[in-house]
């Protein structure tokens, strides 16, 4: 191989992975903007939101309902005819709704003014 054609080579693979390191910073970016989001708001840490960042890519894209469905945090109304059972949460992303509702069980007493009905034993 001549050395024209291996420092195009070179020039051309250099460019390539500058192309996807800038495409790297951006998504960088995106993160640190969606952590300090996250973060600053009352009760969310560093672990819960760097695992609702890994574990919910799909945060920011879809509405309340739909990501409370995701994780796990919907109610599920157990009833068959007349009937009437209790609603439960289940389903989901365990990775995702374990975590968050042990930091929802900690910080209920830090903020008495919350009219927040867990669906799970406050420990």
């Amino acid at each position: 191989m001549s050395d024209h054609r291996l420092s195009r080579s070179i020039a051309r693979l250099r460019k390539a992975l500058e192309k996807e390191l800038a495409e790297l910073d951006g998504l960088i970016d995106d993160h640190i903007e969606k952590e300090e989001l996250l973060a600053s708001m009352p009760g969310m840490g560093k672990t819960i939101v760097r695992t609702l960042i890994a574990e919910l890519p799909e945060l920011g894209s879809l509405d309340r309902r739909q990501i409370a469905a995701l994780v796990g945090f919907a109610p599920w109304t157990r009833q068959s005819g007349q009937w009437r059972g209790k609603s439960f949460i289940g389903g989901g992303r365990k990775s995702v709704r374990s975590p968050n509702a042990s930091a929802t069980n900690s910080s209920l007493p830090a903020n008495p003014s919350s009219s927040l009905s867990l669906p799970w034993p406050a420990s």
